[in-house]
């Protein structure tokens, strides 16, 4: 079963130091663009979970 994945905005300035605990708990962090305020703009997802190799979901 699919689950729906988790996508948020998020604006503004990203630290490496937090950048890189997203990317510990799952996350991706993309760069977008910039936003009307000259922010820039990032998509975060949830990555999908690898399933164990042999199990039909």
């Amino acid at each position: 079963m699919m689950q729906p994945s988790f996508k948020e905005t998020l604006i503004g300035h990203v630290p490496e130091a937090l950048a890189e605990q997203f990317r510990e708990r799952g996350y991706s962090l993309r760069f977008i663009g910039w936003g009307m305020l000259g922010l820039p703009v990032h998509e975060v997802r949830k990555l999908p979970r690898p399933q164990p190799a042999g199990k039909v979901a």
